[in-house]
């Protein structure tokens, strides 16, 4: 068993570890912690001192991009094999109907986060619910306290306005 003082300093190695394969990691293995409900991606680059959104429209379409409206109450389901599909009269096979939206034609655009505070707003404000939204949320409280670290970095005051 451990004393006091050696449990306290195990803990403290173990932390500098992590934070040693942390920075590790950063310098070589970039992605994007995750996506909002319009696509963005959101990135931590260590050197910068922010956190980063990338707009990226590629492969997207405009319809993509709207509001979905709430689907109405459906009071009877029919039965899958009475559920109306179209078909090709000649072979019986089901129709692909494709996808009739333009795509999206607009340059990339970068913002970025520079405050805890904002961060903060950011993770309120992300729907627990929707897929992209509830992943990136809780990557963001993950990654919450390294954010807040490099926001408080030197590389991070070039991202803050002065009151003039």
């Amino acid at each position: 068993s451990l004393s006091p003082e050696e449990l306290q300093q195990q803990q403290l190695k173990e932390k500098e570890l992590l934070e040693r394969i942390q920075k590790a990691m950063a310098c070589t293995y970039i992605l994007p912690l995750g996506r909002d409900r319009l696509y963005r991606r959101y990135w931590i680059f260590p050197s910068a001192g922010a956190l980063f959104v990338e707009e990226d429209f590629f492969g997207l379409t405009e319809d993509m991009l709207e509001p979905r409206p709430t689907p109405e109450p459906k009071f009877e389901e029919l039965p899958l094999a009475e559920s109306p599909v179209k078909t090709d009269a000649a072979t019986e096979e089901p129709i692909l109907v494709h996808n009739t939206s333009p795509p999206v034609n607009r340059p990339n655009q970068w913002f970025f986060y520079s405050t805890p505070a904002e961060v903060e707003q950011l993770i309120e404000a992300l729907n627990s619910r929707g897929h992209r939204e509830s992943s990136l949320k809780e990557t963001l409280l993950q990654e919450k306290e390294r954010i807040v670290q490099l926001m408080d970095s030197k590389a991070a005051q070039r991202y803050h306005h002065s009151g003039t």
